[in-house]
């Protein structure tokens, strides 16, 4: 179990905050932040419960992370709510009953990401019987939007990669429009080099001049294979839309692994 949290951090102050919640293998982690969105308070718990004193506290809004690798991008001007599912079969034929489509209209994009979740996961119920205002959030919407406003800073192509533990998702950006999101799954190192290559053959991307930013959770020599063939390779350096306060700041090598669900309140009008 990880638990950091600032002076300031008053749950006699929850209705006032934004919890965002992230299930995890082993647990799930879950950030509080204020309304001016800075990190209040991170946990990361080895098992799911809900019987903590923070679970018992009403909150102003409570997010939830989508970690589900099927999505779809659609611009706004076309989206049409009734024909969520026929934008979905296109992409990946029928829906399965087991699982239910949501999307959000992503900020700083004129872009709605379609995804599905699973209907019957037990903690996803748990959660909304004891959270009924939950919301949920897909990974991918947060890092568009955190990639958009990013790359609006910059003249340049930039590749965006997030890797986790047997998949990586990727955003090809250029003056804050998207090129190509999609995820990848991968079981070694070879295979995630031969998708990455391949995106720039695809792409026709100059691999002297792309900015590739690799965050996440990188679990072997990603950015080193990286190197050897791309010129402009390097850790994201900067991945959380506010700056950090001491306490966090002491614990950074286990925050940037979950940057995305940091950053939550960002993402989403």
């Amino acid at each position: 179990m990880i638990e950091i949290s600032d002076a300031s951090f008053d749950l006699l102050k929850s209705f006032n905050y934004t919890l965002s919640i992230r299930l995890i293998p082993s647990g799930f982690c879950f950030a509080v932040s204020d309304k001016e969105m800075n990190l209040l308070y991170y946990s990361c718990q080895d098992s799911f419960s809900l019987d903590n004193e923070i679970m018992t506290k009403t909150f102003g809004q409570v997010y939830l992370c989508v970690d589900t690798n099927t999505y779809t991008l659609i611009p706004n001007p076309v989206y049409q709510p009734e024909q969520q599912e026929q934008y979905w079969n296109l992409n990946f034929g029928d829906l399965s009953p087991m699982e239910k489509l949501q999307a959000d209209h992503v900020r700083r994009t004129d872009i709605v990401n379609l995804f599905s979740y699973p209907i019957y996961d037990q903690h996803l119920m748990d959660l909304k019987k004891r959270i009924p205002s939950l919301r949920l959030i897909h990974r991918q919407s947060v890092q568009l939007s955190m990639a958009t406003m990013r790359n609006k800073q910059t003249n340049n192509k930039q590749l965006f990669i997030h890797v986790l533990n047997a998949s990586f998702d990727v955003l090809c950006m250029e003056q804050g429009k998207v090129i190509l999101a999609n995820t990848y799954d991968y079981h070694n190192e070879d295979e995630f080099l031969y998708f990455v290559l391949n995106i720039f053959e695809q792409l026709k991307l100059d691999p002297h001049a792309v900015e590739v930013v690799v965050g996440g959770s990188p679990a072997g020599r990603e950015k080193e294979l990286l190197l050897k063939y791309l010129q402009n390779v390097q850790d994201d350096s900067q991945p959380f839309m506010k700056p950090l306060s001491d306490p966090f700041l002491k614990h950074l090598d286990v925050l940037n692994k979950q940057y995305t669900l940091i950053n939550i309140p960002f993402a989403i009008n």
